[in-house]
């Protein structure tokens, strides 16, 4: 029975996040306040006073989109790097006719929010240019982007994760703060920053930075 609890409730944030995606092209900067407070902003101030700018780590976990128009109206230039709605891996040519319609709307309403989106190409220049020029940088800690992966334990089993992420943040050395967005009872979101995380500094040592980021996913 507890099984079947969660399940539902799972179920009903999922598509909770899925509708919110309506609300975009109507964000204020009020309207954002009244839906999200943000928790532990100090820690993007420290990691952006080292001047490498900030990766914002986050996960496919609660309404995670809502970290862009929490932050952008606060005055933080936001760069998120994502797959677009419409590309290839989360299309296929087997979806319905509504659920592409309803991934293109996706699409349009992600260009109303305060934010630069980073579809992933063949070039990976614009997340750099963004580092150096000390701004956010969204990442996904558990995204689908990237061929080689890494198997990692997780949630007691393996997951597979991009080392893409501790590549660059070794390279620019910009600090990594990971980042969670939290349904609320009253549906409202918490995003809670963490600390910054210090990586180890060698690129043979990307297996253990992200064995030491997992548990705090």
């Amino acid at each position: 029975s507890d099984i079947k609890k969660i399940v539902k409730k799972s179920f009903r944030n999922h598509y909770k996040n899925r509708i919110e995606v309506l609300l975009f092209p109507k964000l204020t900067q009020n309207k954002t306040k009244k839906i999200i407070s943000v928790v532990g902003l100090t820690h993007i101030e420290q990691a952006l006073s080292k001047k490498n700018g900030a990766i914002l780590l986050i996960n496919h976990f609660g309404a995670g989109k809502l970290i862009m128009p929490a932050l952008g109206y606060l005055g933080y230039e936001i760069n998120q790097v994502a797959e677009k709605p419409t590309g290839s891996v989360v299309s296929n040519n087997r979806s319905s006719f509504i659920s592409k319609k309803v991934r293109e709307l996706e699409l349009e309403f992600e260009g109303k929010l305060p934010a630069k989106f980073i579809y992933i190409s063949e070039t990976l220049l614009p997340v750099f240019k963004c580092l150096n020029e000390n701004k956010v940088l969204c990442l996904s800690f558990d995204g689908l982007l990237g061929n080689k992966k890494i198997p990692i334990k997780f949630l007691n089993r393996e997951f597979s994760f991009s080392p893409g992420i501790i590549t660059i943040a070794l390279r620019t050395q910009a600090p990594i703060v990971p980042a969670f967005v939290v349904r609320q009872k009253d549906n409202t979101h918490k995003l809670i920053i963490e600390e910054p995380v210090i990586l180890n500094g060698s690129k043979k040592d990307i297996i253990d930075n992200l064995t030491r980021l997992a548990p705090i996913f």
